[in-house]
């Protein structure tokens, strides 16, 4: 365990930094700071930070070919998530696959990125 935990330590930071800036945001619409349209906007644009920063530092590891491995790792996340909402019972609208199509282009933009940081 403590191998996987240095391994993948900037994963790990990201991901708990995603979900403190997520718990903050909805505090804030608790409060009301902010309003729903807000929080999901900036969920929204939370997701696809993330998603390119996963993408970055997956492309980093790789030898070549960034968008294979964009859609390496990012057809699985994207199945895991379809397969969660089918599970969920949550509606199968365009709006929804639109928003899982982006996350895996930011993915993929993010691993071909990765890619070409590493080689330079």
């Amino acid at each position: 365990m403590k191998n996987f935990i240095l391994k993948h330590k900037k994963l790990l930071f990201f991901t708990l930094l995603f979900v403190i800036s997520i718990l903050i945001f909805s505090l804030f619409n608790y409060i009301y700071i902010i309003n729903d349209f807000v929080l999901s906007i900036l969920n929204f644009l939370l997701v696809i930070v993330y998603s390119i920063l996963f993408g970055i530092q997956r492309g980093i590891k790789s030898q070549k070919k960034g968008l294979l491995v964009g859609l390496k790792y990012g057809v699985p996340i994207i199945l895991i998530l379809f397969i969660f909402g089918r599970i969920l019972n949550f509606p199968l609208y365009f709006s929804n696959i639109l928003y899982l199509i982006i996350i895996l282009i930011s993915i993929i933009f993010g691993s071909i990125i990765g890619v070409n940081k590493k080689q330079t």
